[in-house]
């Protein structure tokens, strides 16, 4: 009974913590949830990271609990504001300067131009010629030969023009 009483606080903090992440979120991340960047993927990984102790912060020693303040509620909450902030002034400077957008989010790499897979392009963005037919397939084209060209982008999608 008293490891259960010991563990309620953890639900009041991984409640705190849920609403914080969840606030954050919806304030912070209005990009596409379904299509996550790069930079999105780190933010999740590093928040889940950063608020993870921050839910359990308080431990048992012999002499009853103990306070370890880099595993305080508080210092969970801080860490996920710090990188909400910083994913915002990333977001901001990507959209004042193209350099820092295409140094964070990558660009565009053509694939296949006329029919023809680039194969340093291919070799380039990890892909073979049939990871770029399956990439096709799903668009609704059956070879190279139907579009004028394919582009990976930054998202991880294949895009195609059709031949007209």
């Amino acid at each position: 009974m008293q490891e259960l009483m010991d563990a309620l606080p953890a639900a009041g903090c991984t409640a705190t913590v849920f609403l914080f992440i969840l606030v954050g979120l919806r304030t912070i991340g209005r990009r596409q949830s379904a299509q996550l960047t790069a930079m999105d993927l780190l933010i999740v990984l590093l928040l889940g990271s950063a608020v993870e102790t921050s839910m359990i912060g308080i431990k048992r020693g012999s002499e009853g609990p103990m306070h370890d303040p880099n595993t305080s509620l508080v210092a969970g909450l801080v860490a996920a504001g710090t990188l909400f902030i910083i994913d915002f002034l990333f977001a901001r400077a990507s959209e004042r300067w193209p350099g820092v957008a295409r140094l964070l989010g990558g660009k565009a790499m053509l694939l296949c131009r006329d029919g023809a897979p680039i194969q340093e392009n291919l070799r380039r963005a990890g892909m073979t010629d049939d990871d770029l037919l399956h990439a096709l397939r799903t668009l609704g084209y059956d070879s190279p030969t139907e579009v004028r060209f394919a582009v990976l982008e930054p998202n991880g999608d294949v895009d195609a023009v059709p031949v007209s």
